[in-house]
């Protein structure tokens, strides 16, 4: 009787571990199964921040996108920035802006392009294309602009500011 119940137990236990051990194919379905999920999780994210992104760009000033052109009376520059204070956003946004003033009135650009090929001893070609190009805004005075427009949004905890400032010109400073 003894036998018979040991014989028992160990077939049971045979049974449930065969049982327990995955297979192959089942291996191969889960990991199908799980890297659906991951895709499905990776989609649903990419449309969110779509989304997101599409309502930041709505809230965009339509000045700031399309700024006005230079003309007889001067330049104008837009000024954007982001940051999680307030004052600090509004400060880089007016740095910005008076910088892209600043360009547009006194502004050099220089460049240099370096091309760069390596033969191994095993007869492989190693090369290298590099281009760069500065620009340089000399000093320039952008004393006497004035603010156009202004206007700061909360999106997503962070404060943007967007600036447009106006640099008249006056005849005889161009020179």
């Amino acid at each position: 009787m003894k036998v018979i119940t040991a014989i028992s137990i160990m077939s049971g236990a045979v049974l449930i571990a065969c049982a327990s051990k995955p297979t192959a194919e089942s291996i191969q379905k889960e990991q199908l199964k799980a890297e659906e999920l991951r895709n499905e999780a990776e989609a649903a994210k990419t449309k969110k921040r779509q989304s997101q992104n599409e309502g930041f760009i709505e809230g965009i000033p339509a000045w700031a996108l399309q700024p006005p052109r230079p003309d007889a009376e001067g330049l104008y520059a837009v000024g954007v920035a982001e940051s999680a204070s307030l004052n600090v956003s509004q400060k880089k946004s007016m740095l910005d802006a008076e910088f892209g003033l600043a360009k547009q009135y006194r502004q050099e650009i220089s460049g240099s392009e370096r091309s760069f090929t390596q033969e191994r001893n095993d007869r492989s070609l190693a090369s290298q294309y590099t281009q760069l190009i500065d620009k340089l805004v000399a000093r320039v005075s952008v004393v006497g602009f004035e603010v156009v427009k202004q206007e700061v949004k909360s999106v997503n905890g962070t404060f943007h500011s967007w600036i447009l400032l106006k640099l008249r010109l006056v005849s005889g400073i161009c020179g």
